[in-house]
C-alpha cells in the first residue's frame, strides 16, 4: 500500500473535518485489535461499542492517526487527530473521495454461493499481472456489508489497476447503496441461491431481484456478467435493462452463454476444464475441485476479458490458484484428507460441496460433518431432509451431524449412514475425530451461526471438528501448501 493513502489534508478535506496537525496514513483500520503501524484508525460507535475507547491505544500500536467525532479522556491535544461530526459518515466519505480519484478498473462480485471465492480469482489474476504493492486491491475476507464495502473502498490506493469488491447482503435494498458508492465497470452474480430465504417472502425471485441491484449506478461503460443457467435468468436481464446496464454477459454451460463451460473433468484435487471465452477455446487445469468452481472460473475469465486484461495471463494465473480456508481448503494428516467448508452453508453450497466429495479418489471411506444451514426460514426442514438423496448419489459412507436442523437429515437417512447425531458441534466434534481411520475423507460443513475461539482465533463452529481431528491425528497438516 502507498506510504500515502491520505494525507490529514486530504482526510480533512474528504469528511469536513478539522485536522490537529499534519500527517499521512498507509491504511484504515476500525478494529484497534488489528491496527498496523501507519494506519488511521476510525473510531466508529456502535451500539455495543465506542471505538473512541481504543484511540489512544491505536496509536500507541503505531496508528498514525485517528478519525473521531467525540472527545477522548486522556488523549494529548497535540495528537494527530481529524475530527468530523460522524464518523460513520465520514467512512463513506472517504469511500466516495477514493472513488471520485480511482483510475483502475473497478469490479463488483455478488451471488448466493461462490462470490468470496469468484472475488478471490480475481483478484490474483490481477496481482499477477500488476502486482501486489498497489496494483491489485480487493475485499479482504468477507467485508462485504455496509460497513466493509466502503472502508474496502476508502483503502484503494491511487495507484491501482484493478479493484474487487465483494458485496452481500441479507435483505432487499442492501446493495443498491453499495452499488451506487463503488459504481463499478465490471459486475457479477454468481447465481441465486435459497440463502438468506427467511428474509423474503417473495422466495428466490426476490433474491435473485436483490443481487441485480448490483447493476444500480454502473459506470457508464460498464458491463454486466450474469448466469445464463439460472431459472432467474430472465428476471436478472429485465432487471439489468431497467438500471440501463451497457453491456450484459452471461456465463454457464448453456450453448448461447458468452463464457460457456464447455466440459470439467473432475479429479480428487483438481479439475481439467475447457471453456469458450466469447468464442476462443481455451483449456486449463484449475487446482481446486468441482463444477461450481470450474464455473467460477469461466466467470472469472469472462470478467477478465471484458475488462480488457490479459486472458493468457489469467489462464496461467488460476493455474496457482488456492481457495481460501474455510471454503474448499484441504488439510491432510497423514493418509487423512479433511476438506474445510466450514465458512458457511447453504443447500447450493452443500450439494457442490457433497459433490465434490463424492469424486475424491482413494482407498479410504467418505464421511461428513455437516451443521444447520441457518437463515432459511419455512423450506429449512425440507432443505435439510433433501441432502439424504444428495448424500447417497455421492456415495458417502457416513454422515455425522450436529443442530436442530439437521435432525430432519438424520431422520432421512438409512441406519448405516447414521454416524451420530448431536445438539451443537462442540459434542460432535470428539465423535467424529474418533471415527477417522486411516486413507478416509472427511467433509466439514455448516453456517457460522455463533463463532467460537480456537487456538486464539474467532472461528465458525463446525471448525471444532477440524481442530479435533487434527488433536487426534498428532497436530501435523503435511499438506504441501499449509498455510
Amino acid at each position: 500500500m502507498n506510504a500515502s493513502l491520505w494525507t490529514s489534508s486530504e482526510i480533512a478535506a474528504a469528511t469536513g473535518g478539522t485536522a490537529s496537525t499534519a500527517f499521512a496514513v498507509a491504511g484504515l483500520s476500525i478494529d484497534s485489535r488489528t491496527v498496523q503501524p501507519g494506519d488511521l484508525f476510525i473510531a466508529l460507535v456502535g451500539d455495543n461499542h465506542d471505538g473512541h475507547d481504543h484511540v489512544i491505544s491505536s496509536l500507541a500500536k503505531g496508528a498514525t492517526g485517528a478519525l473521531i467525532c467525540a472527545d477522548v479522556p486522556g488523549l494529548p491535544t497535540t495528537a494527530p487527530v481529524v475530527r468530523v461530526p460522524n464518523t460513520m459518515i465520514a467512512l463513506y466519505q472517504l469511500a466516495t473521495a477514493a472513488r471520485l480519484r480511482a483510475q483502475g478498473m473497478l469490479m463488483a462480485v455478488t451471488g448466493s454461493v461462490g462470490k468470496t471465492t469468484t472475488k478471490e480469482m480475481l483478484h490474483h489474476i490481477a496481482s499477477h499481472q500488476f502486482g501486489t504493492t498497489g496494483g491489485a486491491h480487493a475485499t479482504i475476507g468477507n467485508l462485504n456489508n455496509h460497513i466493509g464495502l466502503p472502508l474496502t473502498l476508502a483503502r484503494l490506493p491511487l495507484q491501482a489497476k484493478v479493484g474487487v469488491f465483494e458485496i452481500g447482503m441479507n435483505h432487499a435494498n442492501e446493495i443498491a447503496p453499495l452499488a451506487t458508492l463503488l459504481r463499478p465497470h465490471i459486475a457479477v452474480i454468481t447465481n441465486i441461491g435459497t440463502a438468506h430465504m427467511q428474509n423474503f417472502a417473495d422466495g428466490q425471485s426476490g433474491i435473485a431481484r436483490a443481487k441485480a441491484e448490483i447493476f444500480t449506478g454502473m459506470a457508464s461503460n460498464g458491463v454486466g456478467i450474469i448466469p445464463r443457467d439460472s431459472e432467474y435468468y430472465s428476471l436478472l436481464v429485465s432487471e439489468a435493462q431497467s438500471r440501463n446496464v451497457p453491456t450484459l454477459l452471461s456465463f454457464g454451460v448453456h450453448a448461447e452463454a458468452d463464457g460457456r463451460l464447455v466440459s470439467c473433468v473432475p479429479h480428487s484435487e483438481s479439475i481439467e476444464v475447457t471453456a469458450n471465452i466469447r468464442g476462443r477455446t481455451i483449456n486449463y487445469i484449475l487446482p481446486v475441485p468441482g463444477e461450481h468452481m470450474a464455473l467460477n472460473s469461466v466467470a472469472v475469465l469472462l470478467a477478465v476479458q471484458a475488462a480488457g486484461l490479459d486472458l493468457d495471463g489469467a489462464v496461467k494465473a488460476l493455474a496457482s490458484f488456492a481457495p481460501l480456508k474455510g471454503r474448499g481448503s484441504r488439510k491432510h494428516f497423514g493418509s487423512i484428507t479433511v476438506i474445510d467448508e466450514c465458512y458457511n452453508a447453504s443447500p447450493l453450497s452443500m450439494q457442490a460441496a457433497i459433490k465434490v466429495l463424492g469424486q475424491s479418489e482413494g482407498a479410504g471411506r467418505r464421511l461428513v460433518a455437516l451443521g444447520d444451514m441457518l437463515e432459511l426460514g419455512e423450506i429449512a426442514p425440507t432443505a435439510h431432509a433433501e441432502l439424504a438423496a444428495v448424500l447417497q448419489a455421492a456415495k458417502v459412507d457416513q454422515v455425522f451431524c450436529c443442530g436442530p436442523l439437521m435432525q430432519h437429515l438424520w431422520q432421512a437417512l438409512p441406519a448405516e449412514l447414521q454416524g451420530a447425531w448431536t445438539p451443537d458441534a462442540a459434542t460432535l466434534a470428539p465423535l467424529v475425530a474418533q471415527a477417522v481411520r486411516a486413507d478416509d475423507v472427511v467433509l466439514v460443513k455448516g453456517s457460522r451461526g455463533k463463532q467460537v475461539e480456537i487456538n486464539n482465533i474467532m472461528s465458525p463452529s463446525m471448525a471444532q471438528v477440524i481442530a479435533a481431528i487434527e488433536r487426534q491425528q498428532g497436530g501435523k497438516d503435511n499438506s504441501s501448501h499449509a498455510a
